[in-house]
């Protein structure tokens, strides 16, 4: 996506195993915009062709540029960065973000198996909160 949001162009990128995690506790899309907006974040935008991600070595340092929406949506939701925090520090998370406005977060590791280790251990570490595992870009 590019522009304000009203260019839609496909976008190649390899599949990466992947575990979500929510809090189950509202974040409410206008908010976190709103936060972002009182916090000055944001860049001039730019019409850049959309990224190749073919490779997963590249989709993730591409996703290395951050999230714009994660700091406003922390001060929303504080659990997000503990939720973040955790992912971060568990062996085997390639990469770990909030997914658009939150409150979903994930984490990137290396293969299915381990995305099914890291929902089990996160089911157990984190039985308020709703956890799936997932193939991301298939």
């Amino acid at each position: 996506m590019s522009g304000v949001g009203e260019v839609c162009v496909p976008m190649r990128m390899a599949p990466l195993p992947a575990v979500l995690i929510n809090p189950l506790q509202p974040v409410p899309t206008p908010a976190v915009y709103r936060q972002f907006d009182a916090m000055g974040l944001g860049s001039t935008l730019r019409g850049e062709a959309a990224p190749d991600w073919s490779a997963e070595d590249d989709a993730i340092e591409g996703m290395g540029a951050g999230n714009d929406l994660e700091a406003p949506a922390v001060v929303i939701a504080p659990v997000i960065e503990d939720l973040l925090t955790d992912l971060r520090a568990r062996a085997g998370v390639r990469h770990a973000a909030l997914s658009g406005s939150g409150g979903t977060v994930f984490a990137i590791v290396s293969d299915w198996n381990s995305a099914e280790a890291l929902a089990d251990a996160l089911i157990a570490t984190h039985a308020d909160c709703w956890v799936q595992e997932a193939m991301l870009g298939a």
